[in-house]
C-alpha cells in the first residue's frame, strides 16, 4: 500500500498595511511568493479603518489567487478603544487560524504591536510563530510603548529574524533572546522593473534625487536644507515618492519657505515597476535616513549605476563601504550632506567607479537567490 503524501504546512504571513509608502508590505508579498514554492502560504494584512462600525473587525478575502485576507479594524482614538482594536485583531486572527487550518504564523514586522497580536493568537491556538523585525521596529519603536510589546512578542517566538546584523545584535541584548536568530537582508531583482522607457519631464542638471517615503525619519527635512546650501551647484532636487500623511502639512509649509522652491520636484506616488526610470534620471542619489533597516530603495539606487550617498545607519552599513561602492554619511545633517555631495561632484572618476562597484556588489551579494536560500534555512529550523 503506497504512502499517503504529506500535506504541506500552511504558514500565514501577517503584517500591517498602514497606508504609508513602505517597503514592508512589498517585501511581505515578495516573501509570500518566494516561500509559496515550498509551503502553503496565506497572507493576512491588518488595515486601520475610518469606519466606526468596524470596531469589531471586518474580514475580506481577496478574489484572486494570492491567498490574501484583509482584516479591517477601527481605531476610535482613545486609549480604551485602541486596546479594543488590538484585541479584536487578535480574536480575528485566532478565527482565521482555525478557519484556514493555519499551522504556523510568521509576523512580518513587529510595528504597531502586531508582534504581540500574533503571539496572543498563536498561544491561544497552540501553534508556533516566527517574529521578523523590519525597518525601524528596533530603532524608533524602542523609544515608544511598543518596546514592552516587542519584548513580550520576542519572548515567545520560536525564531526571530532581522534584516541587518546590527539589529540582530541589538535585539539579542535588549530582549535577552534565547531562540535562534537570523539576519536576512533584502535583495534586488531587475525583473520587477518595467523594460519600457519612462517618459519624464526635462529636469535642469545636475539632479540630486531621493526615493523614499518622504518623512522626517527618511531625512527629507535635512535634504531640503542641504539643497538650499547646494543650489545652483545642484539645479534640481527630485523627491521620488509622496509625503507621509501625518507630515503633509509640515512639509507643505517647509516647501513654501524655500528660496528655490521651483527647483524641488515631488513626484507623488510612483508604481514600483516605474521607479528605476526616475532614479536613473538623477546625477546623484542621497539617502540621509536617521533610522533604517535594509532599505529596498537604497538597493535600487546601488543597482542603478548612479552614485549613492547614504547615512551610516542600520543595514546600510552592510550594503556600502565608503568610497568603494558608495559614500557614507556619518552625520546626516544638512551641512554634512552638502559637503559630501560637493565632494562626489568634484571627484567624478571616483563616483563612477563606486557606482560600477555597487552594481557588481548588488548582483553578487544581494540577489533573490541568496535571500531565498537564507529564508529556506530559517524555515527549515522553524517548522522542524
Amino acid at each position: 500500500m503506497g504512502q499517503t503524501r504529506r500535506k504541506r504546512p500552511r504558514v500565514a504571513i501577517v503584517t500591517r498595511d498602514d497606508g504609508a509608502i513602505s517597503g514592508k508590505v512589498l517585501s511581505a508579498y515578495r516573501h509570500s511568493l518566494a516561500i509559496s514554492k515550498k509551503y502553503d502560504v496565506w497572507t493576512i494584512l491588518f488595515h486601520g479603518s475610518d469606519r466606526a462600525e468596524d470596531w469589531a473587525g471586518r474580514i475580506e478575502h481577496a478574489d484572486d489567487k494570492t491567498h490574501t485576507t484583509h482584516v479591517f479594524t477601527a481605531d476610535l482614538a482613545t486609549e480604551h478603544t485602541n486596546r479594543l482594536e488590538l484585541y479584536m485583531r487578535a480574536q480575528l486572527l485566532v478565527h482565521l487560524i482555525y478557519e484556514q487550518k493555519i499551522s504556523a504564523l510568521h509576523c512580518f514586522g513587529a510595528h504597531g504591536k502586531v508582534g504581540l497580536v500574533v503571539r496572543y493568537a498563536a498561544e491561544t491556538a497552540g501553534i508556533p510563530y516566527m517574529l521578523s523585525f523590519r525597518g525601524t521596529d528596533l530603532t524608533l519603536e524602542t523609544f515608544a510603548d511598543e518596546l514592552a510589546a516587542n519584548r513580550l512578542a520576542a519572548e515567545g517566538a520560536k525564531i526571530c529574524t532581522f534584516n541587518n546584523k546590527e539589529a540582530q545584535r541589538l535585539a539579542t541584548k535588549l530582549f535577552a533572546l534565547k531562540c535562534p536568530t537570523f539576519a536576512i537582508p533584502n535583495s534586488f531583482d531587475w525583473d520587477e522593473f518595467s523594460k519600457l522607457p519612462v517618459a519624464l519631464p526635462s529636469y535642469s542638471h545636475p539632479v540630486m534625487g531621493m526615493c523614499a517615503s518622504l518623512w522626517r525619519v527618511a531625512g527629507t527635512d535635512q535634504l531640503l536644507s542641504a539643497f538650499e546650501l547646494l543650489y545652483p551647484k545642484i539645479r534640481t532636487l527630485l523627491l521620488i515618492g509622496e509625503f507621509w500623511k501625518p507630515e503633509v502639512s509640515y512639509f507643505k509649509k517647509r516647501l513654501s519657505s524655500l528660496a528655490h522652491r521651483d527647483h524641488v520636484i515631488v513626484t507623488g506616488w510612483i508604481p514600483h515597476e516605474r521607479i528605476m526610470g526616475y532614479i536613473r534620471s538623477c546625477d546623484i542619489l542621497v539617502f540621509p535616513s536617521v533610522a533604517d533597516g535594509s532599505p529596498n530603495k537604497v538597493l535600487d539606487g546601488l543597482a542603478s549605476g548612479i552614485p549613492v550617498i547614504a547615512a551610516a545607519v542600520g543595514g546600510i552599513r552592510d550594503m556600502i563601504t565608503d568610497r568603494v561602492n558608495g559614500f557614507l554619511l556619518p552625520d546626516p545633517q544638512p551641512k554634512a550632506i552638502a559637503e559630501k555631495v560637493q565632494y562626489v561632484l568634484q571627484h567624478k572618476s571616483l563616483a563612477s567607479k563606486c557606482a560600477r562597484h555597487a552594481q557588481d556588489r548588488i548582483s553578487r551579494d544581494f540577489t533573490r537567490k541568496r535571500e531565498y536560500a537564507l529564508w529556506e534555512n530559517c524555515y527549515r529550523v522553524f517548522l522542524q
